[in-house]
């Protein structure tokens, strides 16, 4: 056991979760899917609205992609992710990086408090792909 964990981030409307060799990868990993909508970690535009963009996070860590998996509940309006407010929401907010450190450090699991974050971007080549699978962790 490797005790390495995978959280992995695209905007939830990429087409690049759609791909073969990433559903192939979140199926060899076992990954579990949360939708972090911005609205709920204040992710505004420079006007002070509430922007509603989604990160969709895929992880080995069931408990992380849990916690994230945050939806508008639809009770407040949202300004339009557009332009220079598309550019802007590129960086995580505040709320969101405190959101991931709590449930870090709040962790009943050590091995968890140890998570290594692996941005799958780069990992294109079929010897890059094996060389996740081994990350992953056994069943106990």
């Amino acid at each position: 056991e490797t005790g390495v964990e995978v959280v992995w981030e695209w905007s939830s409307r990429s087409r690049a979760w759609s791909l073969p060799e990433v559903l192939q990868f979140e199926d060899d990993l076992g990954l579990h899917a949360g939708v972090c909508q911005g609205c709920q970690v204040n992710l505004r535009d420079s006007g002070g609205r509430l922007l509603c963009k989604s990160w969709r996070l895929a992880s080995t860590w069931h408990g992380l992609a849990k916690h994230m998996n945050l939806k508008c509940p639809g009770h407040h309006k949202h300004g339009v992710c557009e332009g220079k407010s598309c550019t802007e929401t590129a960086h995580y907010t505040p709320e969101f990086a405190r959101r991931v450190v709590k449930y870090i450090q709040g962790s009943r699991n050590p091995k968890d408090q140890q998570g290594f974050m692996l941005d799958w971007c780069a990992a294109g080549s079929e010897e890059e792909r094996e060389r996740a699978r081994l990350l992953r962790p056994k069943p106990q």
